[in-house]
């Protein structure tokens, strides 16, 4: 079972968190539960102690960042949070592993692709900041649109990083 990382912090099931308050949260709740404060129970009242701060650092980790947090929600819907990709991104990508392949390949060309790149990630991040609203407006298909941004979401990484590390070679 998914432990439901919004009811930790007594938040709705909503994504456009306020991250100041969810920090204040956090510590207050960190206080509370910290292993320190519980050092003079019990073995089970430490062990106790310490599973809560691991769950609480966790859900705290998870809420305040956008991917994570839409990744937990699907899973706390009951949704696979990602799909297959479409073949027009598996295309796009593939053109670029090829770039990339290429003995001697054009640093110029490198870099058009990866400012390229960059773009498109700051294109999906936009799409996830727009899917939140319309989920926190109460939209359920959002929920489709999430699953897309996510799959999205690990191509551009993997693609970004591989021609960032080409790139400083």
């Amino acid at each position: 079972m998914v432990v439901d990382y919004f009811a930790v912090f007594s938040l709705e099931r909503r994504l456009g968190i306020d991250l100041e308050d969810l920090g204040r949260r956090f510590r207050a709740q960190s206080f509370v539960v910290h292993p320190d404060f519980h050092a003079r129970g019990t073995q089970a009242e430490r062990s106790e102690a310490q599973d809560r701060s691991a769950e609480l650092n966790e859900a705290y980790r998870t809420l305040k960042d956008p991917f994570r947090r839409t990744r937990h929600l699907l899973e706390l819907e009951g949704r696979d949070p990602e799909s297959k990709p479409s073949q027009v991104l598996l295309f796009e990508v593939f053109e670029v592993q090829e770039l990339l392949e290429e003995d001697g390949s054009d640093p110029l060309e490198l870099k058009k692709a990866e400012q390229e790149w960059r773009q498109r990630w700051s294109a999906l991040v936009g799409d996830l900041e727009k899917a939140f609203g319309r989920w926190d407006s109460g939209d359920l298909a959002a929920l489709d649109t999430f699953v897309e941004i996510l799959t999205r979401r690990r191509y551009y990484e993997n693609l970004l990083a591989t021609l960032s590390e080409r790139l400083k070679a």
